[in-house]
C-alpha cells in the first residue's frame, strides 16, 4: 500500500514523471491551488478522495481535509463540517481535521461543539499553540472567561510569540475588570508586532476603563494611522468613533 505524506508525494512526482496515478492527480490538485483555481483544484481533491478510499485512507483523510480548507475558505462552513467528518472517519487521529472541524463550528456559531473537536484535537496533540488558541476563542464567546484565560495561558506557554494570544487575553481580562493585567498582555502585543491596529485600539480600551485618557487617545490615534495603512475599514470605523468621543468629552469639560 502507498502510504506516503502528500509533501513527498508531490516531491516523488517532479522527479518521476512516471508516477502511478494518483500521485500524479495530487500533484496536480496541488498545482492548481498555487495557480488560485479554486474549483478545478476542489474537484480534483474530490476525486483523489474517492479513488484512494479503500487504497491508501491517509491520502483520502488529506484529500476531504484540503476539501474542508478550500470550502472553508469560500465561507462554505456547512459544507466544510462534512468534508472534514470524512477526513475523521478515514483518518480517526486527525487532530487537525478536528481543529478545522472546530473552526467551522465556530464559524457557524456552534461553540460548544466547536469546544468538543478542540478537545479531542488538544487530546491527539498536546503541543499545538494553536488549538489551545482556538478553544479559548471558544470559551470566550460562551462568556467561560476563565476557561479562556487558560487556555491563552497554556497557548502561550507554548508559543510565547503568539501575538492574538496577548490580544485574546488581555480582551478576556479586560471584559473581568483586570484592565491592568490586560494592558501589560497589549504591550507585549505590541512590543511583538507594532503594526498591529488592534493591539493599540484594545490597549487603548483598557486606558479608558483606567483613567488614562490622554494614554488611550494616543492608541487610538496610532491605530487609526495602522487600521487605514492596512485598509481594515471596520476598525478604522471603530476607532475613529471613538476619537471623536474623546474631542466631545474634552469640548463639555
Amino acid at each position: 500500500m502507498h502510504t506516503q505524506p502528500i509533501e513527498e508525494t508531490v516531491r516523488a512526482v517532479r522527479r518521476n514523471t512516471d508516477s502511478y496515478p494518483l500521485d500524479r492527480a495530487v500533484a496536480d490538485a496541488h498545482k492548481l491551488e498555487r495557480e488560485g483555481k479554486t474549483e478545478a483544484a476542489l474537484e480534483k481533491w474530490r476525486s483523489i478522495a474517492s479513488i484512494a478510499e479503500g487504497i491508501d485512507d491517509k491520502i483520502a483523510a488529506r484529500a476531504w481535509f484540503t476539501v474542508g480548507n478550500l470550502m472553508q475558505e469560500q465561507g462554505m462552513e456547512k459544507d466544510a463540517l462534512s468534508a472534514y467528518g470524512k477526513a475523521i472517519q478515514r483518518k480517526l487521529d486527525y487532530a487537525e481535521a478536528y481543529n478545522s472541524r472546530g473552526n467551522a463550528k465556530f464559524m457557524l456559531g456552534d461553540y460548544e461543539s466547536a469546544i468538543a473537536d478542540y478537545d479531542r484535537a488538544i487530546c491527539l496533540k498536546l503541543d499545538s499553540a494553536d488549538f489551545y488558541h482556538n478553544r479559548g476563542c471558544a470559551a470566550f464567546m460562551l462568556n467561560k472567561l476563565d476557561c479562556s484565560i487558560a487556555d491563552y495561558d497554556l497557548a502561550l506557554q507554548l508559543n510565547p510569540s503568539k501575538v492574538s494570544s496577548y490580544i485574546n487575553r488581555g480582551i478576556a481580562k479586560n471584559a473581568l475588570g483586570e484592565s491592568a493585567s490586560a494592558i501589560a498582555d497589549y504591550n507585549q502585543a505590541v512590543r511583538l508586532a507594532p503594526e498591529m491596529a488592534n493591539a493599540y485600539t484594545q490597549r487603548g480600551v483598557a486606558r479608558c476603563n483606567l483613567g488614562h485618557v490622554a494614554k488611550a487617545k494616543s492608541d487610538f490615534e496610532i491605530a487609526l494611522k495602522l487600521a487605514e495603512e492596512a485598509g481594515n475599514t471596520s476598525l478604522k470605523t471603530y476607532v475613529a468613533r471613538r476619537i471623536i468621543e474623546f474631542s466631545q468629552f474634552q469640548t463639555i469639560f
